[in-house]
């Protein structure tokens, strides 16, 4: 029972803490269990517990690093840049398709699982034509967040990758088991911007933008930009992200190999590397720009290795429960 009453401190302190905004998630999730940990009397176990937590999340960790760096790689050499530039070229004036073409960019981007990348590239490239034919940007906000946040789902998401770890699950299986979800919530995406587009065709009118109008908007990008394109390496890349992806989702299935997904993403990051940029300085841009994104989500991880490994190698969370189902009739 007391480690029980332990392990719900922990829950209830942190969440405390979060919600008040007293701390931030890495501090919170790294020295809450700690503290209660020694309180507990687990004082010189502290540190195996831990260790054994960050051991569980480690294959996690590799994926979270290695997808977020490929998919950045990925934006960066332009292998999007062809789908925003058709969209921009459909959608012309006519608001249902400047609002359904949002939400197939959003849905696209955001398969390298970071919402601020997603919201980057699509701001970018719809802000100008938002703000040309006078429709609202709350609109915009909506259908980039409502396909971000599905899109998150993917096991190299933050949410999905936390739940991972904490239940040591296979990633092909799970997405296996959540891809029929996320296809019909993706439809309903669609569904949402035809409504407001329909709204704002009404309101609006349909005005229609030349193609000189297109590019004068969309003339944005830096130099440094410009000098990381790799247009001549589209399809290598389209090809590269494909077998990964059939690797990750029917790996062990149809004869294929069953390849861990944090090896998957650690070979086609190397890969592609190789593939677009040969200059050493290149590759280590690439590394540095899209590092920092990466580092977010992966101190997340690790620090709720700790915060598991604190839970479950002193045996509160069984504790918890325990006392859950015994309260439960």
């Amino acid at each position: 029972m007391m480690l029980a009453i332990w392990g719900y401190l922990i829950v209830v302190i942190f969440m405390i803490l979060i919600m008040s905004k007293k701390a931030t998630p890495f501090t919170a999730l790294v020295l809450v269990p700690l503290v209660i940990g020694l309180l507990a009397g687990f004082g010189s176990k502290v540190g195996p517990f831990s260790l054994a937590g960050i051991k569980s999340v480690a294959p996690t960790v590799v994926l979270l690093l290695f997808a977020i760096l490929y998919f950045g790689l990925m934006i960066t050499a332009g292998l999007f840049d062809p789908l925003v530039r058709l969209i921009l070229r459909m959608v012309k004036g006519d608001p249902l398709k400047v609002l359904v073409g949002t939400a197939i960019l959003a849905s696209v981007v955001s398969v390298d699982g970071d919402g601020s990348t997603t919201t980057m590239i699509v701001c970018s490239a719809m802000i100008p034509v938002y703000k040309k034919l006078d429709m609202k940007m709350m609109d915009l906000a909506v259908i980039i967040i409502l396909a971000n946040e599905i899109m998150n789902l993917l096991p190299w998401g933050g949410p999905t990758a936390r739940i991972i770890a904490a239940l040591n699950l296979d990633e092909g299986e799970l997405l296996r088991r959540i891809l029929p979800g996320m296809f019909i919530a993706i439809v309903w995406v669609l569904i949402v911007a035809v409504i407001r587009g329909l709204a704002e065709r009404k309101r609006l009118g349909i005005r229609e933008l030349t193609d000189e109008d297109i590019a004068e908007m969309h003339a944005t990008q830096t130099n440094e930009d410009v000098a990381l394109l790799r247009p001549k390496m589209l399809w290598p890349n389209f090809i590269l992200t494909m077998v990964l992806m059939v690797l990750l989702v029917f790996g062990g299935m149809y004869g294929l190999p069953k390849v861990h997904a944090s090896v998957i993403f650690e070979v086609g990051f190397a890969i592609a590397l190789l593939l677009n940029y040969r200059k050493l300085s290149d590759q280590q841009a690439i590394i540095n720009i899209h590092g920092a994104n990466a580092l977010q989500v992966v101190t997340m991880v690790l620090a709720a290795g700790i915060f598991m490994g604190m839970l479950n190698e002193s045996g509160m969370s069984k504790a918890i429960g325990q006392s859950l189902a015994d309260w439960v009739p």
